[in-house]
């Protein structure tokens, strides 16, 4: 078997049977071009964080403002691995902190992940007065008729990053005067890399996320996909994250509360399966965690996507489902074949090191926007 590039990568390697992972990767310095000075702005979560990261941990600097309504949202064991820059006590983004913002950092472009539609208007005055680049990251692939909307509030955009290749192609047939990027859902090796093992997060299957159960009719379908048939099977379900209570058959039995976006990489390696719950599926838009748990070594058994063919083998870097009783099947067999469970494993490890990688597929996007 071959590991992924150990000319870009320093490994300690981690034995697991007669399979080898990669353990604590760490970024070598890849010469960027020259530190570059970002602004985010928005939400506070596990994508924001990556963000964050991947760029500090690369030499550059990211500035977060964050409107008080979500300064708090998700948690981290530790608090120094996401330092906010500005918050202000507004429930969503203000044109007044983000020209304050500006003003003082003077940054090469701003950036938004556009939760809110309209915050997409309010980023883009405070750009315009300064003539700055402004970039949205469309991450928020809504199963809804809002999707229209958010598409033409990104009309305003300088640059559209865009995670769902289906949209991609789609967004950039209308759009062809503007920058349009496909960087399709990663992770960053120095912080997603093989966690230790905490018995508390020892079960054989796992889900975490804001559950949005009566919010999304797809989130609905691919938490009863993935979750229902297992919990209905008394399968050992651990159910991580908020909103959960929305779901009727999640008891205190299987809700095991909150963990630290930080403890992720401890979470994957301590369970045996990894349920990828996504509201997007039927869009050709697989889930963030898809990435990064392939990358820290995680077995994936997922909601089957549109084109999903393109960017997996089934069987062979992650399982896919496309009924209930076919997910209790794949989880009964591959917890009781531990052998094969272990090789897609490691055959997903490497296609993410390979494919996946925000080192090699997001930071040159972000270089090369600062030169535009």
């Amino acid at each position: 078997m071959q590991f992924v590039n150990k000319k870009q990568y320093k490994y300690n390697l981690q034995f697991q049977g007669n399979i080898q992972f990669v353990n604590n990767a760490q970024s070598v310095n890849l010469q960027s071009i020259r530190k570059l000075r970002v602004l985010c702005c928005g939400a506070l979560n596990e994508l924001d964080w990556e963000l964050y990261s991947l760029l500090t941990l690369n030499g550059h600097e990211c500035y977060m403002y964050v409107p008080n309504n979500f300064a708090c949202v998700y948690p981290f064991k530790n608090a120094n691995v996401f330092r906010i820059y500005y918050k202000d006590n507004s429930p969503n983004l203000q044109e007044t902190s983000i020209v304050k913002c500006i003003k003082d950092i003077d940054p090469d472009f701003v950036i938004n992940r556009c939760i809110n539609v309209a915050d997409i208007g309010v980023v883009f005055r405070a750009c315009k007065k300064f003539n700055k680049k402004y970039v949205v990251w469309i991450t928020e692939q809504k199963p809804n008729e809002n999707m229209s909307l958010e598409y033409k509030r990104a009309e305003l955009a300088d640059v559209v990053i865009m995670s769902s290749r289906v949209e991609y192609e789609k967004y950039k047939a209308a759009h062809k005067g503007q920058y349009v990027v496909y960087v399709p859902f990663g992770f960053v090796p120095q912080i997603h890399d093989i966690g230790g093992f905490d018995i508390k997060y020892k079960h054989d299957v796992v889900v975490w996320g804001a559950a949005r159960y009566n919010y999304y009719s797809t989130r609905k379908h691919s938490i009863d996909l993935l979750v229902k048939p297992l919990i209905e099977k008394e399968f050992d379900v651990a159910v991580y994250g908020r909103g959960w209570q929305e779901v009727p058959y999640i008891t205190q039995k299987y809700f095991k509360g909150e963990f630290g976006w930080d403890e992720i990489a401890i979470v994957v390696n301590s369970c045996k399966i990894v349920l990828g719950i996504t509201s997007c599926a039927t869009y050709g838009c697989y889930g963030g965690r898809y990435a990064k748990v392939l990358g820290m070594g995680g077995f994936l058994l997922c909601e089957y996507a549109q084109n999903m063919e393109i960017e997996f083998v089934n069987h062979q870097h992650l399982v896919w489902s496309k009924t209930a009783d076919e997910t209790v099947q794949l989880a009964k067999y591959y917890l009781e074949h531990s052998d094969e469970r272990n090789y897609i494993r490691y055959n997903g490890q490497q296609l993410a090191y390979a494919r996946y990688d925000y080192n090699k597929i997001f930071l040159p996007v972000l270089e090369e926007i600062a030169r535009l």
